[in-house]
């Protein structure tokens, strides 16, 4: 057996112990980086579904105020809020109706509108 036909038979074994941990190590890295990027997608896209299906049923309960001659008040609100039957915050938050605006406990919280989004 001469050397050519030797390293023939080698390369065809497959790959050795170190060239798969360097993969399984490479991969392991990307996976920390981009699961906590995704997992920071995924509460953003709940946060905008909540306050945009907020603002919706604002303008909604606002509207049915007008038409119906109402006067706003707790009770109205949760009569209206059980009528319309679905499901406002993705998070399961309290939804509530304070001065004139629709509030969820989870997702209506003060943030800086100047700050340059994380991508």
């Amino acid at each position: 057996m001469n050397d050519a036909d030797r390293s023939s038979r080698i390369q065809k074994n497959g790959f050795t112990l170190v060239e798969m941990m360097v993969v399984i190590s490479i991969i392991s890295i990307l996976a920390s980086i981009l699961i906590p990027t995704l997992i920071g997608y995924t509460e953003r896209a709940k946060e905008e579904v909540c306050k945009d299906n907020c603002l919706q049923l604002e303008r909604m309960y606002e509207t049915y105020l007008m038409v119906e001659s109402i006067e706003d008040s707790e009770k109205v609100f949760e009569q209206y809020m059980h009528d319309l039957g679905r499901d406002i915050c993705p998070g399961n938050g309290e939804i509530s109706y304070v001065e004139g605006e629709v509030k969820c406990s989870l997702h209506s919280g003060e943030e800086d509108e100047g700050d340059v989004p994380y991508l």
